[in-house]
C-alpha cells in the first residue's frame, strides 16, 4: 500500500492539476466570449469539471478571473516590464520607441483578455483594488531604472509618472485603435506617444536615432 505521504502528495497534485484546468479554460472562455457573458457553467464545462469541483477552488467569477489574468496574462506582462526597464536605463528616443512598438503588439496580441479586464473593472467592485496593485508591479519591475535615479520623493514621483504613462498607453490601445485602424494611423500614434513619453520622463528627443 501507499505510504499515506505519498497518498497525500497525490491528491495534491490532482487538485493542482483540476485547479490549472479550471484556470486555463476560464481564460480561453473570458477571452471569447467577454467578462460579464461568462458564467460558471461555461467554464466548468470547459475544464470537463462540475459546479461542485469548481467552488472547491473559487469562490466565484471574480477569483478564477482574477487567476487567470495572473497565471496566463499577468506573467508574460511583467516580463514585458522587464524590457521597459531596460530602454528606460539607454534612456534614448529610439529605444522608448522601440519598446511602444513591442508594447503595443503585445496588447494588440491580447486584445480580446484586456477588453474582458476592462469590463470585469467596471462591474465588478472587488476587482477595482487589484488594478492599482497592478500597476504597483510594473513599478517593482523596473530595478536599474528606479536604482540610477536620485533617492527621495522624486524617484518616487517618476515610477509613477511611468505607472501612469503604461495606463494611457493602456487606454490609447483599446479605445482608440480599431482592427482596421491603417499602418499609418498607427505609425503616427505610436510617435506621438513616444513624444509624450520622452517629455515626460525628460528623454531628449536629439538621441533619436
Amino acid at each position: 500500500q501507499p505510504l499515506p505521504g505519498r497518498r497525500t502528495s497525490m491528491r495534491d497534485e490532482q487538485k493542482r492539476l483540476t485547479r490549472d484546468r479550471l484556470v486555463t479554460a476560464s481564460y480561453e472562455v473570458f477571452t471569447s466570449c467577454g467578462y460579464s457573458a461568462t458564467t460558471i457553467r461555461h467554464i466548468t464545462d470547459a475544464a470537463d469539471v462540475n459546479r461542485a469541483t469548481f467552488y472547491l477552488h473559487f469562490s466565484g467569477k471574480p477569483e478564477i478571473f482574477l487567476a487567470a489574468a495572473d497565471h496566463l496574462l499577468a506573467r508574460s506582462a511583467f516580463d514585458h516590464w522587464k524590457t521597459l526597464d531596460t530602454a528606460l536605463v539607454t534612456g534614448t528616443r529610439h529605444s522608448i520607441h522601440c519598446w511602444l512598438i513591442d508594447a503595443t503588439q503585445w496588447w494588440l496580441d491580447n486584445a480580446e483578455f484586456i477588453s474582458a479586464w476592462n469590463e470585469a473593472l467596471a462591474v465588478e467592485a472587488t476587482l477595482r483594488t487589484t488594478q492599482s496593485a497592478v500597476y504597483d508591479r510594473i513599478g517593482h519591475s523596473l530595478t536599474q531604472y528606479e536604482a540610477s535615479l536620485p533617492e527621495g520623493p522624486e524617484r518616487q514621483r517618476t515610477v509613477l509618472l511611468i505607472e501612469m504613462l503604461v495606463l494611457q498607453l493602456n487606454s490609447v490601445i483599446t479605445q482608440y485603435w480599431q482592427p482596421d485602424t491603417p499602418p499609418s494611423k498607427r505609425a503616427e500614434t505610436l510617435d506621438l506617444l513616444t513624444d509624450i513619453w520622452c517629455r515626460t520622463l525628460q528623454i531628449t528627443t536629439a538621441s533619436a536615432s
